[in-house]
């Protein structure tokens, strides 16, 4: 069967089969028609109601997402930056450690800085350990937000940095936070492995690889075993 309709109307006829659409037609008002298959069977109110409370559910499932979406948008906004002008700590110093830390889209990192001069900063004083939290978008997923601060200095780089107290650290200014005075010294290697992310991708890559080699080490037992046998 099929159904005639015309666009915010009731359906206008049920036809019983395709040649009878063009006569219906010529019998109605001028204008576009939506013509569709339908069950020759009718509907039952169980089934009309599931059908209804599908469709419902579909647009209660689109109105939220969009909802998520606008205040992820609202919320994970872009930061405004700040003038470096205004840090209220102003410390050079060399890098010694870094300690780091991360989640699905961010690398968040603990600078620990051992101050050789002070411009500005409350109780702080040369050959004092001072931390500035700092941090990346690194991956990127479909939602807009903070992009991070713009870099993150290696361990042995000399640095003049910019922050601003907060609890018992200090958070870097944002995004621009330091500017580099003198290179690290140490090689390459040295300065990779000083990554804890290189280290933990390191160590899951050796047990993979030790857990690999016993597996076949097993395996080629067994088949020793039984070749005797055969």
């Amino acid at each position: 069967m099929f159904r005639m309709s015309r666009n915010g109307h009731e359906p206008i006829v049920d036809v019983d089969h395709g040649m009878a659409i063009g006569p219906a037609i010529r019998k109605s008002e001028p204008g576009r028609y939506h013509v569709g298959g339908i069950s020759a069977d009718p509907l039952s109110c169980g089934q009309i109601a599931t059908s209804r409370r599908v469709e419902s559910g579909w647009r209660q499932l689109i109105l939220a997402a969009l909802i998520c979406f606008g205040l992820a948008s609202e919320t994970q906004a872009e930061r405004v930056p700040e003038d470096r002008n205004t840090a209220t700590v102003i410390v050079r110093g060399v890098v010694e450690s870094i300690d780091e830390s991360w989640t699905l889209e961010f690398d968040y990192y603990r600078i620990w800085i051992r101050v050789d001069s002070v411009e500005r900063g409350p109780s702080i004083t040369p050959r004092d350990r001072v931390a500035v939290s700092c941090f990346r978008w690194s991956r990127h997923l479909p939602l807009p937000g903070e992009s991070g601060h713009r870099s993150i200095p290696e361990v042995g780089d000399l640095i003049r940095a910019f922050a601003h107290p907060a609890g018992t650290e200090n958070r870097a200014n944002y995004p621009d936070w330091y500017d580099l005075i003198a290179a690290s010294p140490r090689g390459w290697l040295a300065r990779t492995w000083a990554r804890r992310k290189i280290r933990a991708f390191t160590m899951m890559a050796g047990v993979g690889v030790v857990v690999f080699l016993v597996v076949r080490l097993v395996k080629s037992t067994k088949r020793r075993a039984k070749s005797p046998d055969q």
